[in-house]
């Protein structure tokens, strides 16, 4: 079955993790590419709007109390899962952040277009 949440229009999906009670963000909306917003998969409605990035997210992971987003600006950023605040920008990368995991111990693994990998 297809749930559309209302006001979710964008003009393709990157990205999808998964969180017990929320949807994070997946994609950039058109001309908009800093917001991202966290819906909530009880009520199928907009949560929290993120700001930070400065062009599209590519990469998502979620750990047990944060959520990391990578993108085209080449930062990460780790975001408190309980305010969806900011709480670290991670800077490192040359090129495009493309891919994140979640490893033990908070940490977090990046691969980006400029071929490094980094653990943060």
């Amino acid at each position: 079955m297809l749930t559309v949440c209302a006001g979710y229009r964008l003009a393709f999906v990157l990205r999808l993790c998964s969180h017990p009670h929320r949807l994070p963000p997946a994609s950039p909306p058109p001309l908009a590419p800093s917001r991202r917003q966290v819906w909530s998969c009880d009520t199928l409605t907009c949560d929290k709007v993120l700001e930070g990035h400065n062009e599209a997210v590519l990469a998502l992971a979620v750990g047990d109390l944060f959520m990391a987003s990578g993108s085209y600006d080449t930062t990460i950023r780790f975001w408190d899962l309980a305010s969806w605040h900011c709480v670290r920008k991670a800077e490192g990368h040359d090129d495009a952040v493309r891919v994140l995991a979640a490893a033990q111990g908070g940490r977090v693994i990046s691969g980006a277009y400029d071929g490094a990998v980094g653990v943060w």
